[in-house]
């Protein structure tokens, strides 16, 4: 979705002294953990967030998390590092880490043609038959990205069965627009393609498989699939700023039954869940997030991927005649003052989240927040808050200032 084109007075504050404060922590001395702190509350407290949560890992050690303002909108209960948050798209790097994995155990070839895999696969168009995974992981397929006009339900509805959803979405919107491998452009049927694909070649279900070899071997037991309610009482409540065009297409946009009352000025979602879990389903902490984080960065022992594997998946992918593209096997590739890194961002109806890791610097940064359009004039504010966690941890600071803290304000 595009940037909102009004903002309250109070945002563009908030707005603006992120901006400020980015830049001071560009040049200049790097900002302290408790500096950290104070800026991102000044943020979220002067934006359309509710409540935002933030965990940075570095050198292997969770040495930052902390929540910011309240997980609802009627600001009854603060939000924490505990919380369970909807992951949105950034739900494509554990879909990522689950197929790399089946690589790794030798059940899946990731150059190998799809058609070796689901014959009846239904896509369509050129080239086609060269079709494989990794262009599946590395949006370079050519499958269009059609906007995902109300593929969510609500979390007490019973599910359409995956089947159908599926030969529903593809005999719509499965045709190929470019050869695979030629360019790179971003699709949410990538994914959905991908689930079929781990689920044959693993034997079971897509969550099953996740939950048993990406999220218990990696601790993250406020990670997964399905109703939120799973998880008790810490759970965030999605949320949109009311009087947003954000807001307005997003009412548009999803079923009129997901839409809640309002308070405080949000317009609150009731709790639901994304048709296709391998794009977007997954909801899960920060905390959680952090430890998948970190064994991106390669301090898990292996459990889930060796290093060669890890590698595989970080490494920049080709198209056309061996261009490098921006993307990796689930990741986009970017760079900043700090050197390369690697991001996910997720967000829409009532959520914005982003992972970040800086490999070079063993650096991992999570922000998930409980509100979608949550835009300052720099950046989505989980942007923002990113950008200024990497400016904090990213660069030498006193050994003193760097002891772990984990919190909560609001």
């Amino acid at each position: 979705f595009s940037n909102e084109a009004q903002m309250t007075a109070k945002s563009l504050y908030a707005g603006m002294a992120g901006l400020v404060l980015l830049a001071g922590c560009a040049s200049g001395a790097p900002a302290r953990p408790s500096d950290f702190a104070r800026r991102v509350a000044t943020l979220v407290e002067g934006s359309d967030v509710p409540g935002l949560a933030v965990a940075v890992v570095h050198h292997g050690e969770l040495v930052y998390a902390h929540g910011f303002g309240w997980r609802d909108p009627a600001r009854t209960a603060p939000m924490t590092v505990d919380t369970v948050q909807m992951w949105f798209s950034c739900s494509k790097i554990v879909t990522a880490t689950a197929a790399v994995r089946l690589a790794q155990q030798g059940r899946l070839d990731l150059d190998r043609p799809l058609v070796s895999y689901l014959a009846d696969h239904g896509l369509r168009g050129p080239g086609v038959e060269r079709l494989t995974a990794r262009h599946l992981l590395s949006h370079t397929s050519g499958l269009p990205n059609p906007i995902p006009l109300r593929w969510m339900r609500l979390d007490s509805e019973i599910a359409e069965p995956r089947t159908d959803f599926y030969r529903r979405l593809i005999a719509e919107h499965g045709e190929l627009r470019s050869l695979p491998g030629e360019t790179m452009a971003y699709s949410n049927l990538n994914y959905l393609v991908l689930a079929r694909v781990i689920e044959v070649t693993s034997g079971q279900s897509f969550e099953d498989y996740v939950q048993d070899q990406v999220l218990m071997p990696l601790g993250m037991r406020r990670t997964g699939f399905g109703p939120a309610d799973r998880w008790g009482e810490d759970v965030a409540v999605p949320a949109m700023k009311e009087w947003r065009p954000y807001t307005w297409a997003v009412e548009w946009m999803v079923d009129g039954k997901i839409l809640s009352g309002s308070a405080h000025g949000y317009r609150i979602l009731h709790p639901f869940t994304v048709s296709e879990p391998a794009w977007g389903g997954l909801k899960g902490s920060v905390r959680d997030a952090a430890g998948l984080l970190n064994m991106q960065l390669g301090h898990d022992g292996g459990r889930v991927l060796l290093p060669a594997w890890r590698r595989e998946m970080q490494r920049p992918v080709t198209i056309r005649d061996g261009a490098p593209a921006k993307s990796a096997l689930g990741w986009h590739r970017r760079s900043d003052n700090l050197g390369t890194y690697l991001k996910h961002t997720g967000a829409a109806a009532g959520a914005t989240a982003e992972l970040r890791i800086y490999p070079d610097l063993d650096l991992g940064i999570a922000v998930f927040a409980n509100a979608s359009g949550t835009w300052t004039p720099v950046a989505p504010a989980t942007s923002t808050v990113a950008d200024l966690a990497a400016q904090t941890w990213g660069r030498p600071v006193s050994v003193a200032s760097l002891s772990p803290q984990v919190g909560t304000s609001h």
